[in-house]
């Protein structure tokens, strides 16, 4: 008979243990594997209602015209919380740009009337902040709306992720903007989310007047009508100066005179001085430019000659005019 060592009959005694342990950490293993998907599923679920949930409140505070500041944190960090779960959805991601878009606009961009008529004049570039922030925040905004789409073309939020994306081209992208309104008329108005319907509005109708697309403008005035009290309710005059100014950037300067003459009162304000502005400049347009030089000496009169940007306009004519005076401008 043959005895084996005393440290040998040790190794014999834990081998089996040691298999046991390592053929359990196969398993846990394996099993880890195959139902990864259904374990990150399970807890995006209640994480995921979470989310809803404080996106309700919001909602709720948007609609309300509340301060959504308390509400918007709650939703901050549901968000990180559904994306630290499950990383590549395309809904977290969708939610996280919704994020970055109230925290950039809420506060800062009043989307109101009187900032869209004046944008209309004065184009998109007045009505969004000139700070690094502002454009920081939207930039971020427009990088994971993309990154949503790029997971998946088509999921429940698309419409309203894909509104992200089109607001950030129409104010800093580089595509022509009859070709961003085109994008915005393509959204389907009953998928976006509540809180953002009366700003995909707001920008179409700022959209179609920049751009001088009067059917795209008769759209979104059909849309707004149909918020009823929460629509943007827009006087006669007003509606006259609205399309004065697109039809000046549509270049269809008779029904611009038209309206725009419509649209003036014996009030100074904006709508009677801008007005007045287009006119002068739709004369400068037709080469009648001594017409165009007495309308804006008149219009800068009436400002008590503070707005230069009317006298700067003189000034142009007179450089591409070589031979008109004004009494504005010493020679």
């Amino acid at each position: 008979m043959v005895y084996l060592p005393r440290h040998d009959r040790h190794i014999r005694k834990k081998n089996p243990i040691l298999a046991v342990i390592i053929i359990a950490i196969l398993v846990v293993t394996v099993i880890g594997f195959y139902f990864k998907r259904e374990i990150t599923i399970l807890f995006s679920g209640d994480v995921r209602g979470r989310v809803l949930r404080s996106e309700k409140k919001v909602q709720e505070g948007v609609s309300q015209s509340e301060n959504i500041g308390d509400s918007l944190k709650d939703f901050k960090k549901a968000v990180s919380n559904f994306q630290a779960v499950d990383p590549s959805n395309p809904t977290a991601l969708y939610f996280e740009a919704k994020v970055q878009y109230l925290e950039a606009v809420y506060g800062t961009v009043q989307m109101d009337k009187n900032l869209l008529l004046s944008g209309c004049v004065l184009g998109e570039g007045s009505v969004v902040p000139d700070t690094t922030k502002f454009r920081d925040g939207f930039r971020e905004m427009y990088q994971t709306a993309i990154r949503a789409r790029a997971f998946r073309p088509d999921f429940n939020e698309s419409d309203s992720n894909n509104y992200f994306i089109n607001a950030y081209e129409f104010f800093y992208g580089n595509k022509k903007k009859p070709v961003i309104l085109k994008s915005f008329n393509a959204l389907d108005q009953e998928k976006l989310s509540p809180e953002i319907v009366s700003d995909y509005i707001w920008i179409g109708l700022l959209g179609s007047c920049v751009s001088g697309e009067l059917n795209s403008l008769d759209k979104f005035l059909k849309k707004n009508e149909e918020k009823k009290e929460k629509k943007i309710d827009f006087s006669q005059r007003e509606a006259y100066f609205l399309k004065g100014v697109l039809l000046f950037n549509g270049n269809e300067y008779v029904k611009s005179l038209s309206n725009l003459r419509d649209a003036r009162s014996e009030t100074k304000d904006f709508i009677t001085i801008q007005s007045g502005v287009i006119e002068g400049m739709i004369f400068h347009r037709q080469n009648l430019d001594e017409r165009a030089l007495q309308k804006l000496e008149s219009v800068y009169a009436d400002t008590a000659e503070k707005d230069k940007t009317i006298l700067d306009k003189i000034k142009n004519i007179l450089a591409s005019k070589p031979g008109l005076k004004s009494k504005y401008v010493s020679e």
